[in-house]
């Protein structure tokens, strides 16, 4: 447990920020901003920590240079490319991708109501922050406009919306996916919307392979020849995704919706957890339902103008404690693995 100490500290600082709402009834936000800004400056100050820190490292040193540059997403490129005018050292550029990831999150907590900051200390802090902040960098930029427009969506102000949801394509690709269940599970626009998007993608996804097919195919191609781990990967996600659908099947919204979402869900999460049976690319696409399923829950209730009710936010609870278990059992087993392993931490200074 000693080597997991700082990790501990940082999500035990949030769910400190959890209690206090929960037993004063405070409804400010600073210890809610207090409590993602100090377990931000794990990711941020970090040393040699978190499986892909180093290849991040590497990437930055590419990215500098725009004649470099690859088939890697094009706003993650362009973001690498400006945080290098302020600095040098690429190992401090990766840190800075991290404040990024930590900023984006500030946003989230400005334009919150009470439900979405639950959702976020409960549940995405515990579960998700650690990984995406410190190792999937891309995908963790894409997750903030997800978040960001998330909250538009249940706003019903969906052209900001889904201006947010294409300016996420360009951090990461995958994100494609997570667009396509949202709006299958939420129903989230009108047949015209529904169109016009997926014109929109995939014109997106077209110029991309256009333009990277050198990059692109070769990975596409790697996760047919690349399988699970074992007959288990995946299975933390699994569970983690059915106390979610627990949560929704005892949430507050109406019986149609709840339905809705429940078949929806069960036939993604079940396809992907079939597919990661045979294939890597399961578990990707099971590790994006972590966030787009509580997401879309989030929108529903947000269109019927219904809070979460205490089961549901108990799921949410509850899946995060399970998704933060689950992260700190695999940091313990990967020790040692590869150039920046998860343990033993190290500050960068």
């Amino acid at each position: 447990m000693a080597e997991l100490a700082i990790y501990l500290a940082g999500v035990a600082c949030v769910y400190y920020a959890l209690l206090v709402g929960a037993v004063s009834g405070y409804r400010g936000k600073l210890f809610a901003v207090i409590s993602i800004i100090a377990i931000g400056l794990v990711a941020v100050l970090r040393g040699a920590v978190g499986t892909d820190t180093a290849n991040y490292e590497q990437m930055a040193g590419i990215l500098r240079s725009p004649s470099d540059w690859y088939g890697v997403e094009p706003g993650f490129a362009v973001l690498v490319w400006f945080l290098g005018w302020f600095t040098d050292s690429d190992v401090v550029l990766v840190r800075l991708i991290a404040v990024m990831f930590v900023a984006g999150l500030l946003v989230f907590i400005r334009r919150a109501d009470r439900d979405e900051m639950f959702f976020l200390t409960a549940y995405f802090i515990p579960a998700i922050f650690y990984q995406y902040s410190m190792n999937a960098l891309r995908i963790g930029l894409a997750t903030i406009f997800l978040l960001l427009a998330v909250q538009y969506f249940r706003r019903a102000r969906v052209p900001q919306a889904v201006l947010h949801v294409i300016a996420g394509w360009f951090f990461h690709y995958s994100l494609l996916i997570s667009t396509i269940y949202l709006i299958a599970s939420a129903r989230l626009l009108s047949a015209r919307f529904v169109m016009s998007l997926s014109v929109a993608g995939l014109v997106f996804l077209g110029l991309v392979l256009f333009l990277f097919a050198d990059y692109i195919v070769p990975r596409i191609l790697s996760y047919q020849g690349r399988e699970p781990p074992s007959a288990l990967s995946g299975l933390s996600i699994l569970i983690v995704l059915s106390v979610l659908l627990a949560g929704a099947m005892a949430s507050s919204m109406g019986r149609a919706r709840r339905a809705g979402f429940v078949i929806i869900t069960v036939v993604f999460v079940g396809g992907a957890f079939m597919l990661g049976r045979y294939t890597y690319a399961g578990l990707r696409v099971l590790d994006l339902l972590s966030i787009a399923v509580p997401a879309s829950l989030l929108v529903l209730h947000g269109q019927e103008g219904r809070t979460l009710n205490w089961k549901t936010k108990l799921a949410f609870l509850f899946a995060g404690a399970l998704g933060l278990a689950s992260s700190l059992r695999g940091f313990l087993l990967s020790a040692g693995e590869g150039e920046t392993p998860w343990v033993p931490y190290e500050w960068i200074f």
